[in-house]
């Protein structure tokens, strides 16, 4: 062989290290990308399961404010029992007052969660954005020393 055929031998050898280089960066990148994309669908799954909660609490405030309007015009009904009705409007009161509490409980534990996976979500997404920038720097970087 000639030193001419060696030089090309050696440059072809070095080429393909490189872009098995590359391959194997590609692959760790593909890796990455797929347990991002994976966390964000249970993310995803996550916030459904919330809104689906979400709703089943405006389904039943909806029944209490049904069942609640029923009592009260039943009880409004009943003149001759003035003190009495006026006792359980004030236990129904309470009651209402403490059912209310707990369903607002509720609707604050769902919006932090809510705001927690989409802080997740964001930083994933972040993540997977400065991730790949700093993949294509870096292979541009050796591309221009390759060049040069």
């Amino acid at each position: 062989m000639t030193n001419s055929e060696d030089k090309n031998k050696e440059k072809k050898i070095i080429d393909q290290q490189k872009i098995q280089e590359e391959l194997n960066e590609i692959k760790v990148q593909y890796s990455s990308l797929s347990k991002e994309i994976n966390a964000i669908q249970n993310n995803e799954k996550a916030i459904n399961d919330l809104k689906q909660r979400v709703e089943t609490i405006n389904k039943g405030l909806e029944q209490l404010n049904k069942n609640i309007q029923e009592i009260s015009g039943k009880l409004n009904r009943m003149p001759n029992m003035h003190k009495t009705i006026m006792r359980k409007k004030g236990m129904i009161r309470r009651a209402f007052r403490r059912g209310a509490i707990k369903t607002v409980e509720a609707f604050f534990c769902v919006a932090d969660a809510t705001a927690e996976k989409a802080c997740c979500i964001k930083e994933g997404v972040e993540d997977i954005v400065a991730e790949a920038q700093y993949e294509n720097q870096k292979r541009r970087m050796n591309l221009n020393e390759n060049n040069c």
